[in-house]
């Protein structure tokens, strides 16, 4: 009888090939059409003054951040294809494809419908999609073969091209297990030819530069905060606070394990845990177990984070990965200092030992260091604490955000994207 663990790497092994053979396909048909898209000539174009925005957007709070400073940047019309309707955000249209089709076609497949059907509908002047996989993808397909120039939100930074993607949430991505050099080179392929990146931060420019895409082609246009709704209790009741998916690239367990460590040096630690996720019961589980349900309080997912983040002195991020948390923004300008991983762009925001710390990943030690150094000291914590805010909101104001935006889509190559009638458009790098 075969061993059990035989038969389930066996299992995880064949689920690998699979989903790699999947998104090999899907990438090699996709550069197809953009090949050929550009050999064909394009009408020309008149102006509508509106943009289709596509992807997916994982709670109301995160959609809200990324769809109000394209609100207000400036463009008449901005049209939202998603699953459903999200929270209502004024300035943006929601056109969704009918239930049956994400039945029969899938949601990926039925939102690509969709996007092309808007395109002829609306003619909309550019194409942004979230994520590179299936969003950004399929906003990049339609613009080619309309011939207008499209966007890429790297949300999640490098990791959504780095060894195929593996490392990301997708469902589809994820079953990869493993890293596929073959996928990284292909997804990398496509991404040159964005007009352009937005991006969260220096560190993903970097990484794009050294894979030839122009600098030119790339804008760091981080998520926004609404200061309107963020400020700081008089009286900070829990000492620290996690928001986010209770998913394994966050770490949750390993969070879990920092504030056991703090806990035994505060007794009367006080932790609020915002978010829902599949590690939730096994968190229960080592709450109980090691004796720290007292301290820490599993709040689920709130509709007043940002109270909850003004009720807390820092804001602790063990992730895996990162682009540039919009949480941990929030958390800042509410005046939570941030303790976080040194990940993504992350230390864009955070200048360590001034306005909060940036700890190299999974150095538990060094992060219940910290934690002890600020919780000890109330001045220093204070001190964190205004430039922490300050720093936010300069940074992720709406205001600011949306200037960006402004900036980017009257861009030239945007406005005037380098498409040939004739030829189409070369690809960047």
């Amino acid at each position: 009888m075969p061993d059990p663990s035989t038969q389930s790497s066996l299992r995880e092994t064949c689920i690998s090939l699979v989903a790699a053979s999947l998104l090999a396909v899907v990438y090699s048909v996709s550069l197809l059409i953009i090949w050929i898209a550009r050999l064909l000539p394009h009408a020309r174009w008149t102006p509508t003054d509106c943009i289709l925005v596509t992807g997916t957007f994982y709670n109301p709070n995160w959609f809200i951040a990324h769809a109000s400073p394209l609100a207000l940047c400036g463009v008449e019309r901005i049209i939202f294809v998603t699953d459903t309707p999200r929270t209502e955000v004024e300035g943006i249209e929601f056109f969704t494809p009918p239930q049956w089709m994400f039945k029969v076609l899938g949601r990926a497949g039925a939102k690509f419908i969709y996007i092309f059907i808007a395109g002829l509908k609306f003619r909309p002047d550019c194409y942004i999609g979230y994520h590179l996989f299936p969003g950004a993808l399929s906003a990049l397909l339609v613009a080619q073969m309309l011939g207008r120039p499209s966007c890429y939100q790297m949300c999640a930074g490098p990791i959504e091209i780095i060894g195929g993607g593996n490392q990301t949430e997708n469902a589809l991505l994820v079953r990869l297990g493993r890293p596929y050099p073959v996928l990284e080179a292909m997804a990398m392929a496509i991404t040159r030819y964005f007009d352009l990146i937005a991006i969260r931060g220096s560190s993903a420019r970097q990484f794009l530069v050294e894979n030839g895409v122009h600098a030119v082609n790339t804008e760091i246009i981080p998520g926004s905060i609404n200061l309107g709704f963020v400020g700081g209790a008089k009286e900070r009741q829990f000492d620290i606070i996690f928001v986010g998916r209770l998913a394994e690239i966050k770490q949750p367990m390993q969070l879990l394990e920092i504030l056991r460590q703090v806990a035994a040096h505060l007794p009367a630690l006080k932790v609020a845990i915002v978010g829902d996720g599949p590690l939730r019961q096994e968190m229960t589980e080592f709450l109980h177990t090691h004796g720290i349900n007292d301290n820490v309080q599993m709040l689920g997912q709130r509709s007043d984070v940002e109270t909850l983040l003004g009720q807390s002195k820092i804001f602790l991020l063990t992730s895996r990965n990162e682009g540039l948390s919009i949480a941990m923004a929030e958390a800042m300008a509410s005046g939570a200092v941030p303790v976080v991983a040194d990940v993504g762009d992350l230390s864009d925001l955070v200048n360590h030992g001034q306005n909060g710390y940036v700890i190299s990943p999974n150095a538990v030690a060094s992060y219940v260091d910290h934690l002890k150094i600020l919780l000890d000291d109330p001045e220093q914590l204070e001190r964190f604490s205004g430039r922490a805010s300050e720093a936010a909101r300069n940074y992720n104001g709406i205001d600011v955000v949306s200037s960006h935006w402004h900036r980017s889509l009257l861009g030239a190559n945007m406005r005037h994207p380098n498409i040939n009638v004739s030829q189409g458009n070369t690809p960047q790098g």
